[in-house]
């Protein structure tokens, strides 16, 4: 049961890492878009 439990814990905690990630990298591409604009 407990082993279960981690796994689905897991893979949250993988899709939350991945949404985080993905904003990250929006703001970093979106400074380095207006930096080469200005």
């Amino acid at each position: 049961m407990g082993g279960r439990l981690g796994v689905l814990r897991l893979k949250t905690d993988w899709r939350a890492l991945a949404q985080i990630l993905h904003k990250g990298f929006s703001i970093l591409l979106g400074i380095n878009q207006g930096h080469i604009a200005h």
